[in-house]
């Protein structure tokens, strides 16, 4: 596009802004003018403003199959530091999967225990991210949470680590038992 408006051209990059937009480029014979304002002191068109294509990189595909088994490790949620086995199942399809169980460690005696399903999957980027899916065992006051793994998944992993996204959590990791 030749001629844009800077509000226009904020708009269309904050609508845009991490989603893949479909469709074709305007040719530059047919350049898309915004409407003359009378409020303006001025009635000349204004420089060109240019959008960014610019976006991450993927990530490179991982190879799920090599998540399958069990992970054992810890992560802190508002009741402290907490056991976690993260137990993963092989793909179905372009789901992995899972059960989060989690458990009182010997520095935080007093977590119960509870379980949830989850199912995995990589988003556009490559990251994996376990989406909750439903209780196994719900201990009272306590809530499901997602995991986003943010350690590189590589032939032969042996741990992974990440964020728990739930607002009163941080960060778990676990190693291949």
């Amino acid at each position: 596009m030749r001629w844009l408006l800077p509000g226009l051209a904020l708009l269309l990059t904050s609508a845009c802004a991490g989603t893949s937009v479909a469709g074709a480029p305007v040719p530059a014979e047919n350049p898309v003018r915004a409407p003359a304002k009378t409020d303006r002191p001025s009635s000349r068109p204004r420089p060109p403003v240019r959008l960014s294509s610019v976006a991450p990189a993927p990530r490179p595909p991982a190879d799920l199959n090599g998540l399958v088994g069990v992970w054992e490790g810890e992560y802190t949620c508002a009741q402290g530091l907490t056991g976690l086995k993260l137990t993963v199942e092989a793909p179905s399809g372009n789901s992995l999967p899972a059960v989060f169980d989690f458990y009182p460690l010997p520095s935080n005696p007093n977590v119960p225990k509870g379980s949830f399903s989850m199912a995995g999957s990589l988003t556009a980027n490559g990251q994996l991210v376990f989406k909750q899916q439903k209780w196994i065992n719900q201990p009272p006051g306590y809530l499901m949470t997602d995991l986003a793994v943010t350690s590189p998944i590589t032939a032969g992993v042996k741990k992974l680590s990440g964020d728990i996204l739930l607002s009163a959590c941080k960060g778990f990791s676990v190693v291949g038992a």
